[in-house]
């Protein structure tokens, strides 16, 4: 597993600490560091309102884990959020062009899976 959301959550292995069977790799534990993610966010930028948030749809734990946590993480900051479903590479330079013109977000946030990366 090149970089997973939850692969205990997903049924891809047993334990972090005992994968078991030949698995190797690395879980990338996003939902878990959003609220450090967010700190950053702060840090960096202390006026954003507004942060996209670039997904794979997927990805089930994008959609069960880290969207509810960022969803949260935000809405206790009064930050606003864009989520962008990303399906295809061949739609990128246009999402990302109609994000800018459109939605004007201080910030974006890769949310780290195979697909993404």
């Amino acid at each position: 597993m090149p970089a997973i959301n939850d692969p205990v959550g997903t049924g891809l292995i047993a334990s972090l600490a005992h994968p078991g069977g030949l698995t190797t790799g690395t879980a990338t534990l996003n939902e878990d560091l959003t609220p450090k993610l967010m700190e950053f966010l702060r840090v960096l930028f202390p006026r954003a309102t507004t942060l996209a948030a670039l997904y794979n749809p997927a990805n089930s734990s994008n959609l069960k884990l880290f969207l509810p946590s960022l969803r949260s993480e935000t809405n206790a900051r009064g930050i606003s959020l864009i989520e962008l479903a990303f399906k295809s590479s061949a739609d990128l330079g246009s999402t990302l062009s109609t994000l800018v013109a459109e939605q004007h977000p201080d910030a974006l946030q890769l949310v780290a899976d195979s697909f993404i990366l």
